[in-house]
């Protein structure tokens, strides 16, 4: 299957420039392509300095906004096999079609 890029499945619009607590960041509005989401618009800071995002406003078709703030992100950092391994919780049955 082909999987559809990002463009293709929102709308981008550059907002402004903004201040973080770091430095500067670009601010871009995001909405669905698809009428059938379960949001209505994503606004994202993207920090000018590494790439990274740093704030995501989500606003849900039900009027709900969330706010999410990025801090103290690190990239490329080793993970603990632990934290990305599934281990089926006891007294589960799996169905297997």
């Amino acid at each position: 299957t082909r999987r559809s890029s990002d463009l293709e499945r929102y709308r981008a619009r550059y907002l402004r420039g903004d201040s973080l607590p770091g430095g500067w960041a670009d601010v871009v509005a995001l909405a669905p392509r698809a009428p059938d989401q379960p949001y209505s618009d994503v606004v994202i800071w993207v920090d000018r300095n590494d790439g990274l995002l740093r704030r995501i406003e989500i606003t849900e078709t039900s009027g709900q906004r969330r706010v999410i703030i990025l801090r103290e992100l690190r990239v490329n950092q080793p993970i603990p096999t632990r934290e990305v391994t599934f281990a089926t919780p006891r007294g589960v049955r799996v169905v297997d079609q």
